[in-house]
C-alpha cells in the first residue's frame, strides 16, 4: 500500500479525527486527503501552510497519530522532495537507493528540527 492510498484508507480517517481533536488547526479539513491537496496547492495562505506543516512536525516529533502523520508530512513536501529526488537521480545507482537516501535523511531532519528557532 502507497502512502496516498494509507492517507485514504478508513484507519488513517480515524487517526485523522483523533489527530484534529488534539490540534485544532487540522479541524477546518474533512479528511487527510484534504489536507493534503491544500498544502499541494500552489495558491493558499503560506502562513497557514506553515502553521500547518509546524504542527505535523510538532506531532511526529510526540509520536501523535504516528504513521499517519509521517505519512501526511511526506505527501504535504512531497512537490519540494520530488523536485530535490529529480535534481540528486544521477548522484545514485538506482532510483530506490535514492528514494532510501531521501527518506532517511527526511526522516532524521523531522526528528531533530527544532521548531522553537525554525
Amino acid at each position: 500500500m502507497g502512502l496516498r492510498q494509507f492517507v485514504e484508507s478508513p484507519r488513517a480517517r480515524q487517526a485523522f479525527v483523533k489527530a484534529q481533536a488534539m490540534r485544532g488547526v487540522l479541524a477546518v479539513f474533512e479528511s487527510p486527503t484534504s489536507l493534503v491537496a491544500y498544502l499541494n496547492r500552489r495558491d493558499g495562505d503560506v502562513d497557514v501552510k506553515n502553521d500547518l506543516l509546524t504542527t505535523l512536525v510538532a506531532m511526529v516529533q510526540a509520536r501523535e497519530e504516528g504513521p499517519l502523520v509521517s505519512a501526511l508530512l511526506w505527501l504535504g513536501l512531497w512537490p519540494a522532495l520530488g523536485a530535490i529526488r529529480r535534481r540528486r537521480l544521477r548522484s545514485f545507482e538506482t532510483e530506490d537507493e535514492l528514494t532510501a537516501a531521501l527518506a532517511l535523511a527526511f526522516t532524521s531532519l523531522v526528528a531533530r528540527v527544532d521548531l522553537r528557532r525554525t
